[in-house]
């Protein structure tokens, strides 16, 4: 929440952290991929699969994947969630179906290949294309096999980028950014999401926007997108480095 180019396994080796040589991991993506296609390959794109809401593979300026929350139903198949989890974790514990099915759940796809992300950067283009109440793009990281996360988001609400935490089937707010823009809609704009230890920084370059925070602990998860459940969002060029560089 259907590749034709092979990725290469994610893998943080100590010689390449110490030697602090950047391995950069793009997530490649397949040819475009119509609403005739299975549920499974509507919902893949990038090395990225849907878990909660309607995400569909498009060719929008090369592979891409499309959140639509106008067109979902508001709800996730419990049997789905399960095998998501299995096919994520190995196993899918009580707790990670809750979370995913909850009536509070927001759209994610999470990347099959990064097993556990513990620092470095993440880079992904989005174009917010609609939205009844907001209109929204993020990253989320640190997926643990319970289903809860953080994601680093940016909405035409606040015009900021502002960092939450999901757990128990709600959202809570970490910290907001101080810098403040609107971006334009049915516009791309690049975001990147850096860890280094215990410290998120992030930013939108092009619009000047920026945050930064300290976590009260080391993150190591699986990675992928976020959208608030209206959103009508394109993502494309979802990438991660193992080395952290400040954006």
């Amino acid at each position: 929440m259907a590749d034709v180019s092979p990725v290469s396994r994610w893998t943080v080796r100590a010689a390449v952290v110490l030697a602090a040589v950047a391995m950069p991991w793009t997530l490649a993506g397949p040819a475009e991929v119509g609403a005739e296609g299975s549920d499974e390959r509507r919902r893949q794109a990038m090395g990225l699969t849907g878990i909660v809401g309607l995400w569909t593979a498009v060719n929008d300026g090369g592979p891409a994947l499309q959140i639509d929350g106008a067109k979902w139903s508001g709800t996730t198949d419990l049997a789905q969630a399960r095998s998501l989890g299995q096919a994520l974790f190995g196993s899918a514990s009580d707790t990670f179906v809750a979370n995913v099915t909850a009536a509070g759940a927001f759209p994610i796809a999470v990347s099959r290949e990064v097993d556990s992300f513990a620092g470095g950067t993440l880079r992904v283009q989005f174009r917010m294309v609609a939205g009844e109440s907001d209109q929204t793009a993020g990253v989320v990281f640190n997926l643990q096999p319970s289903g809860e996360y953080f994601f680093l988001r940016y909405n035409t609400k606040d015009g900021n980028l502002a960092l939450w935490a999901y757990r128990d089937g709600q959202r809570a707010r970490v910290k907001d950014g101080e810098s403040h823009a609107q971006l334009p809609m049915k516009v791309w704009h690049a975001l990147t999401v850096t860890i280094a230890g215990t410290r998120v920084t992030a930013a939108i370059p092009a619009a000047k926007l920026s945050f930064e925070h300290t976590l009260d602990r080391p993150v190591s998860g699986r990675v992928g997108l976020w959208t608030k459940r209206d959103s009508v969002t394109t993502f494309r060029e979802f990438a991660a480095s193992a080395t952290p560089r400040i954006p």
